[in-house]
């Protein structure tokens, strides 16, 4: 994946208000792209339930980008989770974070 890098934990302050944005299919490939981020230029906040982080220089993501190539459980150790269980979070620096549901597809699971 050409022209994502990941700078890791963002300064942003936190928010617990987020947008509900609906789902997204996580499958052998990685974790589906946002129908809205298609055709996005800029820097991305990209939250797991136990991982954060800040993919930056995006040259414009397509249908086949992966902001995700893991989605792992949450260890029993993470204090603080980054967002809930099943769900990631997708946004622009700095905006309000949309929230998505994620549907486990790998090894055919439905």
């Amino acid at each position: 994946m050409l022209g994502l890098s990941n700078r890791g934990a963002t300064g942003e302050s936190e928010t617990t208000e987020v947008i509900d944005a609906g789902e997204l299919t996580f499958d052998e490939a990685g974790l589906e792209t946002p129908a809205e981020f298609i055709g996005y230029e800029g820097s991305l906040v990209v939250k797991l339930p136990s991982y954060l982080k800040l993919v930056t220089d995006i040259g414009g993501i397509d249908e086949n980008t992966r902001l995700a190539n893991t989605f792992p459980d949450t260890p029993d150790f993470v204090t603080r989770q980054y967002c809930p269980t099943g769900y990631v979070q997708i946004y622009p620096e700095g905006e309000q974070p949309r929230q998505y549901r994620v549907l486990d597809k790998r090894n055919g699971d439905e």
